[in-house]
C-alpha cells in the first residue's frame, strides 16, 4: 500500500512536537521540568503533545518565547505561508 502524503495539519503537528523536543534537548530539560513551568500534569502534557490542537494558546506562546522559535517556525506551525523577513 503506498504511503499517503502528509496533510498540512499532520506536518504542522510533527513540527510542533519536534520543536518542543529540540528545545528540551538544547536547554537540558525533560518533560517534568516543562510540566512544572506550564503548571500541568504529566498526563495533560502527553495528551496535548499527541494532539497539539488541544494546546492552550498561552502555553504555545510560553513555549515559543522559552525555546526561541523563529517567525518561520511560527508560520509553519500555524499553517501560514512564510514570506520572509518584513524588516527594511
Amino acid at each position: 500500500m503506498p504511503k499517503l502524503k502528509q496533510s498540512p495539519k499532520e506536518r504542522a503537528d510533527l513540527l510542533f512536537q519536534g520543536l518542543i523536543a529540540k528545545g528540551q534537548k538544547m536547554n537540558g530539560e525533560n518533560y517534568k521540568d516543562l510540566c512544572a513551568r506550564l503548571q500541568i500534569s504529566n498526563q495533560t502534557y502527553y495528551r496535548r503533545l499527541r494532539d497539539p490542537g488541544t494546546q492552550l494558546f498561552d502555553h504555545v506562546r510560553f513555549l515559543a518565547r522559552h525555546y526561541g522559535w523563529t517567525d518561520r517556525e511560527w508560520c509553519e506551525i500555524g499553517g501560514i505561508e512564510y514570506h520572509g523577513s518584513t524588516e527594511g
